[in-house]
């Protein structure tokens, strides 16, 4: 295996490293050994997360050896210091169980004989029949921790004997939730605890974003943070995670379950004795009085409040920092007690909703700064009219509207849960993905600096990829999705008819991105409609060359499109492939194969803002704006609401040229797209080959010698196995990687 020396520190790669996977390593190190924050970008293909895994492991060594050393040196001094040194753990997150898997597949790839634990919950790991049946994961994890106490669960029972066994062997295999699961089914030991028990002794641990971000979460699993590695991977992500952790929406139809819940408790004979009914009965006033003063609101147009109003809410109804762990207490033991009457109450915990809500509003690290905190939040009342279904008798279920109001809680500073993790005195913190552009950014959202910063370039040459901004159509209308002009029927029909043209040229597989489910339906409606009286509609032309298939919203029916759109793609009698249209920020932008003939161009159709009358993206715009005024060097509202367009963007182009033999087109159909600025934003890897066209033919002309000169090149034909989705989330790095062997592999017999 190729060794490779970085700062110092010897590095096993699996084969011949790339300069950019050896410049991704070394920065890797550098921010391990100067303990600072890194940002690293590196395209899809790069090989991002076998060399994370190298990097970070092989200076795990090194650091081990050194402290080793220290303590060996004779020096009293040194001893000293050294034995109070611990060999810091790595946590390594991503945003998906099926990416950590993929991250789990490519540390098995590595040399390195690591102690491996992957944290998942309850409603993935727990193998106990009666609580696997409960509806929500608080339900099965309230019941879990019953059984537990109760020492009534026998895959429970078990771990102690199962966990001395792992430890016992020294090459413990590594294990993903799926290794987990069945080792736990097939030798009746509880899967969840041995993770846990696992995590004391493990080198590594891989765990969703949430377990670091949510504070919730973090204590429940006992996730230690402090003087360890925190390793972020597809990053991008990782700004709205950390403003859902501590955000909360709370509807009137789940406080009035909730009191429900809580009447129905005091009329049964409480056989579980962890709650009283006087307890029960002052939880039922609280909440009556909570529902009766949010109620009293005038709702008639949304209410927008600063987040010291929710404070002043609660406390109205003796709800303060110092009740308020009373009540989470008390409502912890009515979840308890619903779940020994489990007949009764069914599946789904009401109560839970809002112990949710309780333990984002009044989490202890807000006590001492509450006042000050609360400026990164607002609170936002609104009117709305909610559906429920109830059995008519006899005749199945009838729907039924009743109207009431949603209390929502939203943080608009991703810094404040960012700032919560680090801020436990971490060893360092390396945030990484294919599309982080603009780095800048990110370090300005999340309040911390990241002196080590990185843009890879990609692996592939200039003749395997074209980039063009086609800014008209066939007949001449400016192609333009913004709202003045998306609607109009001219602009739709040029749109057609350009990717109609680009069918025509471009070989297999096709996709095509449109900002919104909204803008897509209307296009695909009148293209099929359009010119059915006079001949052939732009649809029917469309299908002449490639089948076209639409992204659902469902996953059932995504999962069959995805089967349907690789199947086409794989047809021997000669057809031309399958165009996929699908939406930025949807299922199809992110982490699927679409290596090869599966993706040979994406064309996005337009900058993809987000919706600018959503109330939040109102309230986030200004809340930048109100930083903005008092000093601070946050984005400006408008810089934040153009940076969520381009990083959808830059997401949707990740999907083509996978790895170092592919080739493929990015045909951006927008002509805001060839501003200076909009380029800018793009990934610096796609910057250079932008080319923008001020007619339609010229675009034509230059992706027709661009594809026959890819199909020429014999050097891009390696054909690789496909990774079908794992819940549609599964990321291609370990296609590319094994593209990078092969390729190897053949220069060796050469």
């Amino acid at each position: 295996m190729p060794r490779y020396r970085l700062r110092d520190v010897v590095v096993e790669f699996p084969f011949e490293a790339y300069p950019c996977q050896l410049d991704y390593m070394t920065k890797v190190i550098e921010s391990l050994d100067t303990r600072k924050f890194a940002m690293l970008e590196s395209p899809t293909g790069t090989g991002k997360t076998l060399c994370l895994l190298c990097a970070t492991l092989a200076w795990r060594e090194s650091f081990r050896a050194k402290l080793a050393q220290q303590a060996q040196s004779g020096s009293a001094e040194a001893s000293g210091v050294a034995a109070t040194i611990t060999v810091p753990s790595i946590l390594y997150s991503s945003r998906t169980h099926s990416q950590l898997s993929q991250a789990i597949g490519e540390l098995r790839n590595t040399g390195y004989k690591v102690k491996v634990c992957v944290l998942g919950s309850r409603d993935q790991l727990c193998i106990h029949p009666d609580v696997r049946q409960l509806e929500s994961n608080a339900r099965k994890t309230q019941a879990c921790r019953h059984k537990v106490a109760q020492r009534s669960c026998n895959f429970y029972n078990n771990v102690e004997g199962k966990r001395l066994e792992r430890e016992r062997s020294d090459l413990s295999p590594v294990l993903d939730i799926e290794d987990l699961v069945r080792i736990g089914t097939d030798t009746s030991t509880c899967p969840y605890y041995l993770a846990r028990e696992s995590q004391k002794q493990a080198d590594i641990i891989l765990l969703p974003y949430n377990y670091l971000l949510d504070p919730k979460m973090r204590q429940t699993q006992s996730v230690p943070v402090a003087n360890n590695i925190l390793i972020f991977d597809e990053a991008h992500n990782i700004e709205k995670s950390c403003e859902d952790a501590s955000s909360v929406d709370l509807t009137s139809v789940q406080l009035g379950h909730c009191i429900d819940e809580i009447k129905t408790l005091m009329e049964r004979p409480l056989l579980d004795e962890t709650i009283s009914r006087e307890d029960l009965a002052l939880l039922k006033v609280a909440l009556l009085q909570l529902e009766q003063h949010i109620t009293d609101i005038p709702k008639q147009a949304p209410v927008t409040k600063p987040g010291l109003f929710a404070y002043e809410l609660f406390k109205s109804v003796n709800i303060d920092f110092s009740t308020a762990p009373v009540l989470i207490a008390a409502l912890e033991n009515a979840v308890m007690a619903m779940n020994a009457e489990h007949s009764v109450f069914g599946g789904r915990s009401h109560i839970s909703d809002f112990l949710d809500a309780l333990r984002i509003i009044f989490n202890p690290s807000l006590e001492a700064c509450y006042v000050k905190a609360s400026l990164n939040f607002k609170v936002y009342l609104r009117e709305e009219t909610f559906k429920s279904k109830k059995n008519a008798q006899g005749w199945g279920g009838m729907t039924t509207e009743r109207k009431g109001w949603t209390f929502s809680f939203w943080n608009f500073c991703p810094g404040y849960g960012f700032r919560s993790v680090v801020d436990e005195g971490v060893h360092s913190v390396i945030l990484t993905s294919g599309t982080l552009s603009p780095l800048s950014s990110f370090a300005s959202e999340l309040r911390a600096e990241f002196p080590i910063q990185l843009e890879n370039p990609h692996v592939i040459g200039k003749d395997q990829v074209w980039v063009g901004v086609v800014s008209k159509g066939p007949s001449g209308t400016t192609l333009n999705s913004s709202y003045q002009t998306r609607d109009t029927e001219q602009y739709k029909l040029d749109l057609g008819n350009s990717i109609v043209n680009f069918c025509r040229i471009i070989p297999a597989g096709v996709l095509v991105f449109f900002p919104s489910y909204f803008l897509m339906t209307r296009c695909i409606e009148l293209w099929k409609t359009h010119g059915a009286d006079s001949g052939r509609t732009i649809w029917q032309r469309m299908a002449q060359y490639k089948l076209p298939i639409v992204e659902p919203k469902e996953k059932p029916e995504f999962v069959t499109s995805m089967h349907q759109y690789y199947a086409q793609i794989d047809r021997k009698d000669g057809n031309n492939g399958a165009i996929f249209f699908a939406v930025c920020r949807g299922k199809v932008s992110e982490g699927l194969d679409f290596a090869d003939a599966n993706g040979r161009a994406v064309i996005i159709t337009g900058l993809p803002f987000p919706p600018v009358q959503d109330p939040k993206v109102e309230l986030k715009r200004k809340y930048l704006e109100d930083m903005r005024a008092q000093g601070s060097s946050v984005l400006t509202g408008m810089e934040w609401y153009k940076q969520q367009a381009s990083r959808a963007v830059n997401q949707a182009i990740g999907r083509v040229i996978r790895h170092l033999h592919d080739y493929g087109a990015i045909i951006l159909c927008d002509v805001r797209f060839g501003s200076v600025d909009a380029v800018s934003q793009l990934p610096v890897w796609v910057r250079p080959y932008v080319k923008v066209y001020d007619a339609f033919g010229a675009p034509q002309r230059d992706l027709i010698q661009f594809f026959k000169g890819a199909e020429a090149n014999p050097s891009l034909h390696t054909k690789v196995p496909r990774l079908l989705p794992d819940e549609f989330q599964e990321e291609a790095s370990s296609v590319d990687l094994r593209v990078q062997r092969q390729h190897q592999q053949q220069q060796q017999q050469q």
